[in-house]
């Protein structure tokens, strides 16, 4: 067998390996993506449906108490006012949800000689507070849709208002209409209306405690499209519509998505969500006998998939997709057969898809970095952190141990800056809760473990609803030890650790989870939007409840009465910027390559050609000596600004360019001196040339490879 036929069959073998081992790639990052993803969609329109059943279940007592007293009403002729209260008083204490109510006649249907009649009662500081509704105003008006669109249309929950006559409350509220004694809901007109009044904000609760597995956020808008809850309450109070938001934003598919809502559709759609600005899952569910929908929004980035599977194989794929088009192109091109056109032909084609090739691999090494280091237990939403604190005080419960003092603790991060390679700096605010009753007598404070410095400022002290909230800024600096391998392409994370002051008893930090209106890690909550930090992107921020033994008791003695609980960690996941990296340190290695390829390319070894172009093999080991020297001190340079006592990936670079710079030099004595090496002199230095891109890009391929797998 000749040795280009050999060649060829390689080749083709090659080709087909390389084609084979892609499909088969491909087949199964797609089921596996698949496996993952579609089980999750499920789980997430199950979490939706559950949720809106709960908040369904949540109402049901306001709808009930007031449609029972309708028809109690159905069956009294003329009640008296002390008649009217008593109802009013056993409806509205019939559950913790029922904010208020009030029984509102039709004109002149109480009393012949009164126009309006209509007695309220409302939950205030613990106590039940009366007022006349007809003198504070006139709810025979269009715009109390309250008594007006109910008396039209029939029972209904109202669109959201604020009604200041009770105290400034943002509310809603179910209208069941009642008739005249012996009448039924056909027969006649409608006597009147019995509310009863749900606050806003215990619906606020109630969806904010919703479990979405952590992944996003939620939504709840009435029949109208009108917010009753959103996470920035900017929107409802203005009482912004979901079109409107859509119209504001020209998004057509929000448009289309927002007209299924309103039609009590449910389903699950991809978008970009509008508060964040991320790639989301819209689920909607409509929540039964309301009109309402509740809208979870879950944050595609929180999905927990593999990274490390998802990275293996879109790495592996595209190493075979690589080696069957180039091999497929060497084929094409007829390479065996040599010939100066085509021999360049598929050098440069080949050294295209070296640079894809590596270009893909950094894409995929950012966008699937591992996750592996989180040791902790990730808290982002409400019903996680309930089913924590569930937990601990079982555990204590069961062990007789002294249960644990959960204090809400938050923080908000304006500034950050890196010292060097080993030293970043944090500045912002820290705040805590403390209940009146059951943080009494508690040591106040917190303290930022495990940091070089420290400084907390004088705390701000406010009462909010029995509480006092204590804040205080503060500015740390914290040794951090960043995994430099993959540099430029690094995803970082550093941790402040919030410990309380107190010692003496079993004092728990958890987050103040209530004072951010998005809590999924890729929204960055407790980050402050106009954090700049140069050369970084910050890509993500969490709380975490981490477990850590304790080395020392602080001289307070051990106790079988004690255990120890997770400590809290606010989590800063921060991303190298590619751009200056490449800029500062790569563009001039890349043009030191170009230079080096030049002097490569005029290489003679006839006389007259080397007098002309003033070229020889001094002049060429002059050239390469001193574009050795320019990538010696860009590589120290690069050193000294990275705090790295490791091999660095960008280093391979230079080291891959050093030995380029050397083959040259070496080519071009070997040309000069070895005129019976047929690779050398194949077509006057042919092979040298073309294969010096492919061959140098290839080297920087595999150490790619290497670096992320």
């Amino acid at each position: 067998m000749s040795l280009r036929r050999f060649g060829t069959i390689g080749l083709i073998l090659i080709c087909a390996a390389g084609l084979a081992v892609t499909l088969f790639g491909m087949h199964r990052s797609y089921n596996y993506e698949r496996s993952i993803l579609e089980p999750l969609k499920q789980d997430l329109m199950r979490r939706t449906d559950a949720a809106a059943g709960r908040i369904e279940m949540s109402l049901t007592p306001a709808r009930d108490a007031a449609e029972t007293m309708a028809r109690q009403l159905d069956a009294m002729d003329h009640p008296s006012e002390e008649q009217l209260l008593e109802l009013l008083r056993a409806a509205i204490t019939s559950d913790p949800s029922c904010y208020g109510g009030t029984v509102a006649f039709a004109p002149n249907a109480f009393d012949p000689q009164r126009r309006l009649y209509a007695p309220y009662l409302a939950k205030k500081n613990g106590e039940l507070t009366f007022l006349r509704i007809e003198e504070a105003y006139d709810y025979t008006e269009s715009e109390w849709e309250w008594y007006g669109r109910a008396m039209a249309e029939g029972s209904r929950w109202s669109e959201p208002y604020f009604d200041t006559s009770v105290g400034d409350v943002m509310m809603t509220t179910y209208s069941a209409i009642f008739h005249d004694m012996g009448q039924s809901s056909e027969e006649g007109e409608p006597r009147g209306v019995v509310t009863i009044d749900v606050s806003m904000d215990a619906i606020r609760d109630i969806v904010r405690s919703l479990d979405l597995g952590g992944m996003g956020y939620a939504a709840l808008v009435s029949r109208e499209g009108k917010f009753l809850y959103h996470p920035d309450e900017e929107i409802v109070l203005s009482g912004a519509t979901i079109l409107d938001l859509a119209t504001r934003a020209g998004d057509p598919k929000l448009t289309t998505l927002a007209g299924m809502i309103l039609d009590g559709e449910s389903g699950i759609a991809d978008h970009t969500a509008p508060l964040t600005g991320l790639d989301s899952w819209f689920v909607y569910e409509p929540v039964p006998t309301t009109g309402w929908s509740l809208i979870a929004v879950f944050v595609k980035e929180d999905a927990p998939i593999d990274t490390d599977v998802l990275r293996h194989w879109h790495i592996a794929i595209s190493v075979a997709a690589i080696v069957f088009l180039s091999a497929g192109l060497a084929l094409l091109l007829n390479i065996v057969d040599g010939g100066r056109r085509r021999l360049w032909a598929c050098s440069i084609a080949v050294s295209l898809l070296l640079l894809v090739g590596i270009g893909f691999i950094w894409r995929v090494s950012l966008e699937y970095d591992s996750d592996e280091d989180i040791r902790g237990r990730i808290v982002s939403d409400m019903a996680g952190l309930l089913s924590f604190e569930t937990t601990s005080l079982d555990r204590s419960h069961e062990r007789l141990t002294e249960p644990p003092i959960f204090l809400p603790t938050g923080l908000l991060v304006d500034s950050i800056r890196f010292d060097g390679g080993t030293d970043v700096e944090v500045r912002g605010y820290i705040w805590q809760k403390y209940d009146l009753e059951i943080h009494a007598g508690l040591d106040r404070g917190v303290t930022l473990a495990g940091v070089a410095a420290e400084r907390l400022g004088e705390p701000h002290v406010e009462r909010v609803a029995g509480a006092d909230v204590v804040r205080w800024p503060f500015e740390v600096s914290q040794r951090v030890h960043f995994e430099n391998s993959k540099y430029p392409l690094m995803r970082e994370r550093f941790a402040l650790r919030l410990a309380p002051r107190e010692l003496a008893r079993t004092v728990v930090l958890v987050p103040d989870l209530e004072a951010y209106p998005v809590l999924s890690p890729a929204a960055r909550p407790g980050l402050d939007e106009n954090v700049y930090l140069p050369g970084w992107e910050v890509t993500r921020t969490f709380f975490e409840l981490r477990e850590r033994m304790p080395t020392t008791n602080y001289g307070l003695g051990a106790s079988a009465s004690k255990e120890h609980f997770p400590s809290l960690y606010f989590n800063i996941e921060v991303r190298k910027e590619f751009v200056d990296t490449f800029v500062s340190n790569l563009v001039p290695l890349i043009i030191v390559g170009i230079v080096v390829f030049l002097v490569l390319l005029i290489i003679e070894r006839e006389e007259d050609r080397i007098m002309l172009m003033r070229t020889g093999t001094g002049f060429n080991l002059s050239i390469c000596g001193t574009l050795l020297f320019v990538a010696v001190f860009s590589h120290i340079g690069a050193r000294q600004k990275i705090a790295a006592q490791e091999i660095i990936y960008l280093e391979y670079f230079y080291i891959v360019m050093y030995f380029a710079i050397l083959w040259v030099a070496v080519n071009s004595i070997l040309f000069v001196r070895w005129p019976a090496s047929k690779f050398i002199q194949y077509d006057k230095n042919l092979l040298p040339k073309v294969l010096f891109w492919p061959v140098t890009l290839g080297a920087l391929w595999l150490m790619t490879i290497g670096t992320f797998y």
